[in-house]
């Protein structure tokens, strides 16, 4: 099973709410046994973790399935479903089954000015 963290921050004002990810294995996802060099080089460049706005890591998925996709091809390495970028979509999900959220409360996670937090474990 996936796990990974999700953060809805709401302001003093309630109007907005920020949602962050919190990925604590996030390079670790992207590893191919075989990669070809560009791919490689590819994923050297991300960050062992990644924290940040799900759009964003929606774009980040999206480029590296491809060059994944890309250097299993040149490879003649078969590329799974679980290769592709509609599954790993998938895995920073909120629809997954496993979604498990609490409220934090003002006493562990405010302090001056700060917006209150919503922390699911998914």
């Amino acid at each position: 099973s996936h796990e990974y963290i999700e953060v809805i921050a709401v302001t003093a004002t309630r109007k907005k709410q920020l949602r962050l990810l919190i990925e604590l294995e996030f390079k670790e996802q992207f590893q191919i046994a075989k990669a070809g060099e560009e791919y490689r080089k590819l994923v050297s460049c991300l960050p062992e973790f990644y924290v940040g706005k799900p759009e964003h890591l929606t774009a980040i998925v999206r480029v590296v399935c491809e060059a994944a996709k890309k250097s299993m091809k040149e490879k003649k390495m078969y590329v799974g479903p679980w290769r592709k970028n509609e599954f790993m979509q998938m895995k920073w999900s909120a629809l997954n089954p496993t979604y498990h959220h609490t409220q934090a409360s003002e006493s562990n996670m405010s302090y001056s000015g700060a917006p209150n937090a919503v922390v699911a474990v998914n």
